[in-house]
């Protein structure tokens, strides 16, 4: 878990530059504010590392009420479900476990997970492939859609392969 947080804290500077190009002296300060958060945590001096994380949470509040409440309409759910199917479930229902952060179940986070944490991580995406880049593809619709089709408020999910017996 340690290693996890670690890396998520070492992405974040490069996601905030990329959402906050536009405002130069706010990305420098979060860049900076995100660059000291790691330290500490690096340090184990984790109630400073959280007063800053707290502090990022105020300034940049998530709004995650699009991403919750089985909203998305059939075509987008079955949209989802088909890009689901055609991009991401190679590496999702099929992960390399020999890698340093392998790709998470989807759908098991969906119902482990709270519903804002699962949007932040929806939102966030997986930096460095490919697919994303350091940014989200997607729309704040297809993410609704995504997170509903996860959650299972669409059509019902066919396991990527069988259950064992």
């Amino acid at each position: 878990m340690f290693r996890e947080v670690e890396s998520e804290l070492a992405v974040l500077p490069l996601t905030a530059r990329a959402y906050l190009e536009d405002v130069p002296a706010c990305e420098a300060q979060v860049v900076h504010t995100l660059l000291a958060t790691r330290k500490e945590f690096v340090a184990r001096r984790y109630d400073p590392a959280l007063a800053r994380l707290r502090e990022l949470g105020a300034s940049f509040p998530l709004d995650a009420a699009a991403l919750s409440g089985c909203r998305a309409p059939r075509w987008q759910l079955r949209w989802a479900g088909r890009t689901y199917r055609q991009l991401c479930r190679g590496c999702h229902a099929y992960p390399d476990l020999r890698a340093p952060r392998p790709a998470p179940d989807l759908f098991r986070w969906a119902r482990r997970l709270r519903a804002r944490e699962f949007a932040a991580r929806l939102i966030d995406g997986i930096h460095g492939t490919r697919f994303t880049r350091y940014e989200n593809p997607f729309s704040p619709a297809e993410l609704a859609a995504f997170a509903d089709f996860f959650r299972g408020c669409g059509p019902p999910h066919r396991p990527a392969h069988p259950a064992p017996h």
